[in-house]
């Protein structure tokens, strides 16, 4: 995943999106003036040389590891998850925590409460 500031893009955003289709452009966003490219693992390196040659800042670029399914769990056993996946990335030894719970608007307004 590379974020990139949307003021250090000096090309059209369609333009650079069908530009970096090329290098491995899975999806493309805009949200709050930062662009999200995101690609797949294997076209990382390729993603990021293609990149530095159009002269663009990127803010961040991070592997993450995005779930192909996730599970829905009632509100209880969702509270137990996410309070797990909390001591875990606690922990010191710890440098990230991935998980494949899907965040519901019931969780959400648990969690805000």
């Amino acid at each position: 995943v590379f974020t990139i500031e949307k003021a250090a893009i000096k090309l059209d955003l369609e333009e650079l999106e069908m530009e970096l289709i090329d290098f491995g452009l899975e999806e493309f966003s805009l949200q709050d003036e930062i662009c999200t490219i995101l690609c797949d693992f294997d076209k990382f390196g390729v993603m990021q040389e293609k990149l530095g040659s159009m002269s663009i800042e990127v803010k961040s670029a991070e592997c993450y590891r995005i779930p192909n399914d996730t599970k829905t769990l009632n509100l209880q056993a969702a509270l137990k998850t996410l309070n797990m996946i909390e001591k875990f990335e606690e922990n010191d030894d710890v440098q990230k925590v991935f998980h494949t719970l899907n965040i519901t608007d019931e969780l959400i307004s648990e969690l805000n409460n």
